[in-house]
């Protein structure tokens, strides 16, 4: 069965890691220092992968390091954002010297869907967007030491809806920098593949079901992915592969069922076709680097 578009877990998944409801996280917002985290006792390695139920985004301000997601290590320096969005696969850097914030929050926080946050993995924004984005977080990071009649979190909480705003301008002018582009329509296919792709593989299928032809949803796959949309839907399964291969103990049959393929021969070729290597040979090429 998958759950809100991922996939449940299992005996042999890679860590998934809930938002902690704590004291000054009542109102699903958190707000962090790097060097805080670090110090943090936790029941697992936040330096070996682990997949999230919440966003994270990592403001950094000073230091350089990297951190890792689904694969990719994204360098860290001060006026980088970096977002990991729920079902991602992450790995922080334990040995940099990064310093910086992280903002954690929930999907539903602010009204916001997960499918509404759609930034790249790691973007620099123009020195003035990072200046704003970094004075808020500060901001949100210094309530908690407060004692206000209104709880801090509270208050972090009402907050971040400025934050991300600024961020959604930035990663706008982001795209424009480097030639890309958005569109509402390419948006609500990727949210709509995010939930389905464990069941659903079928261009036509998203088609219908967005009530535009193949040939359109196509048409703004290009435009905005740089590949056709059965390609993006093609990736997103072989990612989840990927994550599956290299972040847990499952056999190939069992991924294979686990993806909705009705014959772990049907994987094999697919994973060869959209990776160019079989599913056994990519787990081997990433052997003790969990």
């Amino acid at each position: 069965m998958v759950k809100n578009g991922h996939l449940p877990p299992s005996p042999s998944s890679l860590p998934e890691v809930p938002f902690a409801r704590g004291e000054g996280a009542a109102f699903g917002v958190e707000v962090l220092a790097l060097e805080e985290l670090r110090s943090r006792e936790l029941d697992h390695s936040i330096f070996r992968a682990h997949r999230i139920e919440f966003h994270v985004l990592v403001v950094a301000t000073g230091g350089s390091g990297w951190h890792m997601v689904d694969f990719v290590q994204h360098p860290l320096r001060r006026g980088t954002l970096t977002h990991i969005a729920p079902g991602q696969v992450q790995r922080y850097d334990g040995e940099s010297d990064v310093a910086g914030f992280l903002v954690l929050f929930l999907p539903e926080v602010c009204a916001l869907e997960a499918p509404h946050v759609r930034w790249p993995p790691c973007f620099s924004p123009a020195g003035a967007d990072f200046e704003l984005v970094e004075s808020l977080v500060q901001l949100m990071f210094g309530l908690k030491a407060r004692r206000l009649s209104t709880p801090p979190d509270r208050i972090a909480w009402q907050m971040l809806g400025a934050v991300l705003e600024l961020c959604d301008g930035a990663v706008a002018r982001h795209l424009v920098r480097e030639g890309a582009t958005r569109s509402a329509e390419f948006e609500a296919f990727d949210a709509l593949l995010e939930r389905e792709f464990p069941r659903r593989r079928e261009l036509a299928w998203y088609a219908r079901e967005l009530g535009y032809s193949e040939r359109t949803l196509s048409r703004w796959s290009r435009r905005v992915a740089g590949v056709s949309a059965k390609t993006h839907i093609d990736r997103r399964v072989g990612l989840e592969a990927k994550r599956l291969l290299v972040h847990t103990d499952r056999s190939v049959e069992g991924i294979a069922a686990r993806l909705g393929f009705s014959e772990s021969t049907n994987f094999v070729k697919f994973f060869k076709r959209v990776e160019g290597t079989t599913p056994s040979a990519f787990r081997r090429s990433y052997a003790g680097g969990r």
